[in-house]
């Protein structure tokens, strides 16, 4: 693109900062907030903690695979739309879960969330469209810190409602940033991907160009090693309102700080990540956390079975 191209279709840093951490962060939210309300919700439902976990994990699902339609979707037709649609899907959706009468309709709601959700990953699509090196890198970095903080906050609010209302305001409380995306996407984001740069083939051949993916060995293993240590962290997210709140006996409060820590430890490892790559090999490094986390996971497996609470 050339820089006329490039300076017709880009919004301010600032605005597009908002913007795109909003989007980036719409799925944390709606996964880390509603979490302490998972006993409030199997009561008023008449569901066992087992079945408000599926809520989570149909959220997960859909928001693995959404991507894989809005990828090719946005290549096609531009970014806005299908950021547009995405985020009003997921307003929607938010506030229709807090209208839910039974386990059955909330469980399909989450699915529908967890598919809008998935627009965010057109945030870094965004950034490609208007932005080159060290600046897409700054953009990147202060995008994936509102993604990063978010489980940090999520909780405590999550808990705060429970203690002042019902857990259907939680819902309510999360499309409020959704409902702010569309409004500063409507009005303040213009299409970053001109129609000379988009693609319009056939769907067969954006499938066959995931079967190729599939097929790299260069792609298939980094990504089975990712999503091994995503798959303990999903399992933890899923569970951890059950052990701490119920188990444990930890109130709200409690709750959110041990998942605070958490998430500060997080933020706090993908921060030295670099830097000891660096220092010691890519491979080192991923073998070495690797083992970390096998050793963590056989502690607390040998933790929950020796000591239980």
């Amino acid at each position: 693109m050339t820089q006329s191209a490039t300076a017709l279709h880009r919004p301010s840093t600032l605005r597009l900062t908002l913007i795109l951490g909003i989007l980036s962060a719409a799925s944390p939210l709606a996964v880390d907030m509603y979490l302490p309300a998972f006993d409030a919700i199997g009561r008023d439902l008449s569901a066992d903690i087992g079945q408000v976990q599926q809520t989570f994990a149909a959220f997960a699902f859909a928001t693995a695979f959404s991507p894989l339609v809005y990828g090719p979707l946005s290549d096609r037709f531009g970014r806005k739309l299908p950021i547009l649609l995405g985020m009003a899907g997921y307003v929607v959706t938010s506030i229709l879960c807090s209208y839910a009468t039974s386990f059955a309709m909330l469980l399909f709601l989450r699915v529908l969330q967890g598919a809008a959700s998935g627009i965010g990953v057109l945030a870094q699509a965004v950034v490609r469209d208007t932005m080159r090196g060290h600046e897409a890198l700054q953009l990147m970095t202060l995008i994936m810190l509102m993604h990063s903080v978010s489980p940090l906050l999520a909780p405590a609010v999550g808990s705060a409602v429970i203690g002042m209302a019902s857990w259907r305001w939680i819902f309510v409380l999360l499309a409020l940033p959704g409902l702010l995306a569309v409004a500063l996407v409507a009005f303040g984001l213009p299409e970053t991907l001109p129609p000379e740069r988009r693609r319009a083939g056939p769907w067969r051949d954006t499938v066959g160009t995931y079967g190729v993916i599939l097929r790299t060995r260069d792609f298939l293993i980094p990504a089975l090693v990712g999503s091994a240590a995503l798959a303990m962290l999903l399992v933890y997210v899923a569970s951890s309102s059950f052990i701490l709140l119920d188990i444990y006996g930890l109130g709200g409060v409690g709750y959110s700080v041990i998942f605070g820590i958490g998430a500060a430890l997080m933020i706090g490892a993908a921060q030295t990540g670099a830097p000891l790559a660096r220092r010691f090999g890519t491979v080192r490094l991923v073998k070495g956390a690797g083992a970390v986390m096998m050793a963590a996971g056989l502690a607390a497996g040998a933790l929950a079975w020796l000591a239980p609470p």
